[in-house]
């Protein structure tokens, strides 16, 4: 079957994600289950990062709102 090549693209793109998200938590895993004292490390920095993205999200969808509700010079 022959894709069109930004088909092509788009599936290597995911499959080198799929693959480099799969390596992350293989390393962090094997991190944890050697040395268990860096868990609390392991956590804050998930923490750090889950709530950089919620606060991306929220910013992205609430700040138009806001902008949009003050008054025009």
């Amino acid at each position: 079957m022959n894709l069109p090549l930004a088909n092509q693209r788009s599936m290597v793109k995911f499959r080198s994600t799929v693959g480099l998200c799969l390596f992350l938590c293989v390393c962090v895993s094997g991190c944890i289950w050697s040395y268990p004292e860096v868990l609390p490390l392991v956590e804050d920095i998930y923490n750090l990062v889950t709530l950089r993205l919620v606060i991306n999200v929220h910013v992205k969808k609430i700040l138009p709102l806001i902008i949009s509700s003050l008054p025009n010079e």
